[in-house]
C-alpha cells in the first residue's frame, strides 16, 4: 500500500478518500496526518488541504479506507 511506503520512508501524508457504506455515504473524509478523519461538508468551500506549492508532506487520494 502507498500508506505504507510513506511511513516506512519517515514521510507525513494526508488521505482523502471517498465513504461508500454507513450513514456518511456518498460523502469525502480528509485524514489528516496524524490526526482523526473528519467529514468535507462543502467541498467547494474546503481549504485544509495542503496546496501543492506549499506541500511539506504528501496527499494520497483514495476511492475508500
Amino acid at each position: 500500500m502507498l500508506e505504507q511506503a510513506f511511513d516506512e520512508a519517515n514521510q507525513p501524508y494526508d488521505v482523502v478518500f471517498y465513504v461508500a457504506d454507513g450513514e456518511e455515504r456518498g460523502r469525502y473524509k480528509h485524514k489528516p496526518y496524524g490526526a482523526e478523519a473528519g467529514i468535507i461538508k462543502n467541498p467547494e468551500k474546503y481549504d485544509k488541504l495542503p496546496v501543492r506549492s506549499q506541500m511539506e508532506k504528501g496527499l494520497y487520494l483514495t476511492q475508500s479506507f
